[in-house]
């Protein structure tokens, strides 16, 4: 009886010591990933000076997603996402030695129109480090769409006392209000058509509009404002 007693506790003793063992090697496989993140209002203008939009969304309004392979003993796969970027916790979320891919995204490039920013950051094949060792990612979100806008100069406004415009998208035709300041987000990689309709100033007696040749701009690009003059 002694001796199954014994045998019972050094059997017992082995498995505790296996278990421990493998938590530490997953331990030391293991790390993390610290996001240092801001977001940037910068947008470049062609051909004009580049402008800083305000009121930017804070890191709480941003979704997370972290996506990557690891190079453990399964080389098993990993994708989580946070609605907000407040719910991530770095040092509660150990990732395996391997690559990953971050995204953190506000708002969506597609859905055009006036007030409707989108900003996203993004990084590939991030390395986490083993050991419990954690990984800085320093991630920067910036607008992830364009803007559209249109001016008109003193010239033109003389010539032409009453002026309409739109602006044509591949989903949708915004109307354009010179006194609006509100920016237009545009979805990039597509071409946007300019309309104008105006009356001279021979021709305000009967309010004869008549239309300009339409202006397009080619592939416009996401961070950058577009304007489009009128002289």
């Amino acid at each position: 009886m002694k001796k199954i007693l014994l045998y019972a506790m050094a059997t017992m003793a082995l498995v505790g010591c296996k278990e421990n063992f493998s938590e530490q090697n997953i331990n030391a496989d293991m790390g993390r990933i610290a996001i240092d993140f801001s977001t940037s209002g910068e947008v470049a203008t062609r051909a004009d000076e580049g402008i800083t939009l305000t009121n930017l969304p804070t890191a709480a309004d941003f979704a997370l997603k972290i996506t990557g392979s690891a190079s453990d003993a399964n080389n098993s796969s990993f994708s989580k996402e946070w609605s907000s970027f407040a719910g991530y916790n770095y040092e509660e979320e150990r990732l395996f030695h391997g690559l990953y891919d971050v995204t953190l995204t506000y708002g969506d490039p597609a859905v055009e129109g006036y007030d409707k920013p989108a900003f996203a950051a993004s990084a590939t094949e991030v390395v986490v480090q083993n050991k419990n060792k954690t990984t800085t990612l320093p991630m920067t979100a910036t607008l992830a769409n364009a803007i559209v806008t249109i001016r008109t100069t003193d010239n033109f406004n003389g010539y032409f006392p009453k002026s309409k415009f739109s602006i044509t998208t591949a989903t949708d035709t915004y109307e354009f209000e010179k006194e609006n300041t509100s920016h237009l987000f545009i979805a990039p990689q597509q071409n946007v058509k300019i309309n104008c309709s105006c009356v001279r100033q021979n021709n305000l007696a009967n309010d004869t509009y008549e239309t300009l040749a339409p202006q397009t701009i080619p592939s416009v690009v996401a961070k950058t404002r577009y304007v489009v003059t009128y002289d």
